[in-house]
Order: structure tokens, then sequence, then C-alpha cells
């Protein structure tokens, strides 16, 4: 793997952690559409099979992921408050012009049942998002011994998620009233004084990610080698469904020549943005 294909994984690995702040973007979404989510799943799922050729490939996307968060966030915060449908159509840019990388996998295939599985994942991605978020924030002071546990299931819920395409991570936190806390203290990681805390935070919260990116890696891998078809077909519900959630987190938009002007400049950043990566 030469350096520049690792820069790749890098710049691709930088846009999945972002888009895992934001609320109804997938980050297994964006790993289809930057054309990487099968090497994700065959380097998490077969790790210890040629472990140094797992690591080349997982170290530039992990470290992606990771400044892709840690950087993020306060951008992304900035980014929806200010110019939120903007940002929306940016990824819903990326989103279809990574699309047709799934279309060449089913190819013709569509039998009744293709069809019908591609509207079950779509329909239930979409009215999992009519599901009311936690009405509480969890609140991180005083944390005792079940509640770094409820941190670490919290983790492998949001992470599982994670590698599911179509099912926002920060949305599943946001279900369970920790979004808000976690990306605190995601924002507060760099303040010396506030160190231990976090990291009683996070270290249960990382462990439960892993657990749960490992499980669910294995799981689809298993599904894709059983039932590659019928499995693309659900993802392809899974991933269109994504748009749809993205655009009901519109909720005022003022129509003028300059915000529609942005929004498809934004949008064709995306599309083309996802095309060129997905060709790499």
């Amino acid at each position: 793997m030469s350096l520049r294909d690792r820069f790749l994984l890098f710049i691709k690995g930088v846009i999945i952690g972002i888009s895992n702040i934001i609320p109804g973007v997938s980050g297994g979404t964006l790993a289809v559409s930057l054309g990487i989510y099968e090497i994700l799943l065959d380097a998490i799922g077969n790790f210890f099979k040629d472990i140094k050729k797992k690591i080349l490939i997982l170290f530039p996307i992990v470290l992606g992921v990771l400044i892709g968060i840690l950087t993020g966030s306060n951008l992304v915060s900035y980014a929806l408050s200010h110019f939120k449908v903007q940002t929306i159509f940016l990824f819903v840019g990326l989103i279809i012009g990574g699309i047709t990388i799934l279309t060449s996998k089913v190819k013709k295939n569509y039998s009744v049942s293709n069809i019908l599985i591609f509207f079950v994942t779509f329909i239930l991605v979409v009215l999992l998002n009519f599901i009311g978020s936690g009405n509480n924030k969890v609140m991180f002071e005083q944390l005792k011994v079940f509640d770094y546990f409820k941190l670490f299931l919290a983790g492998a819920l949001a992470s599982g998620s994670m590698i599911i395409p179509g099912i926002s991570g920060s949305f599943m936190l946001m279900l369970f009233g920790y979004y808000e806390g976690i990306i605190d203290v995601i924002k507060n990681i760099f303040d010396v004084s506030l160190l231990g805390h976090n990291l009683l935070i996070l270290l249960p919260f990382v462990m439960g990610i892993l657990l749960g990116i490992v499980s669910v890696a294995k799981l689809i891998s298993y599904l894709l080698k059983k039932y590659e078809i019928k499995t693309y077909f659900a993802i392809i519900g899974f991933v269109l469904s994504s748009i749809v959630v993205l655009f009901m987190q519109i909720d005022s938009f003022k129509f003028s020549i300059l915000n529609i002007l942005t929004c498809i400049i934004t949008f064709l950043w995306g599309f083309f943005l996802a095309r060129n990566l997905e060709k790499e």
C-alpha cells in the first residue's frame, strides 16, 4: 500500500469521523459512499488473519476518524447552528455520489423478496427517527459502577449502529440521552484539569464502541457471504433512507437565491467528492 493510498484512507476516515458527530448521519453510509465499507468489514471482522496487513489498512482510517471526531465537534456545532441546510445538502451529496457502488453490486436481481427487503430496511430507519430522543441529558457526575456499565452499553449500541449504513450512532446516543454529555467530554478532552474525569467516562464508552464495531462487522460479513444480494438490497434501503432522515432535520428554510445557490454548491461538492474518492 502506497503512501498516497494511506493518505486517501486517512481523508476518508476524517469524513466518516465528522459524519458520526451529526445526528441523522451514519458513518456506515459514508463508508459505503466512499468505497471502503467492505474493506472495513473485512479488516475488522478478520483482524487476526494477516494482522500486519489489517493494521496498515485500519490505522489511517481510525486515525482519520479520531481526528474527525476530535476536531470536528466544534466545526459541526458551528455549521449546524449557522448553515444547517447547506450542511445537510453536503452530506446528501456525499451519499448520492457513492450510491452507484451499491447498485453495481445488485445488478438486475430485482426479485420480489429483494425489493421487499429494500422497503423494510428503508421504512425501518425512517420510522426509527420518529422515536423521541432522551428528554434528559445524562449527567456524568458522581458516577457509580452501574453508570460505567451503562456507558459501556451506550458505546456498544452507538458503534454498532455506526457500522450499519443508514443508522446514526449520534442519533442512538441522543435516544438514550448520552449525546450532549459525550460531545461535551470530546470538546474538553484537551482540558488538563478535566483529563482524569474525561478519561473515566471515555474508557468504558470506547471499550463498548470496540465491542459493538467488531460484533456488528462480523455479523454483516457473515450475511454478505451467505446472502450477498439480499444483504446489499438491505444496505441500499438503509443508505437511501439516510437521505430522508437528513431532510427530516430541516425545520426551517428561507427561500432565497443565495440559500438555494449555496445548497446546490454544497450538494455538488459532496457529490463529486464522493465520486472522486470512491474511485481511488
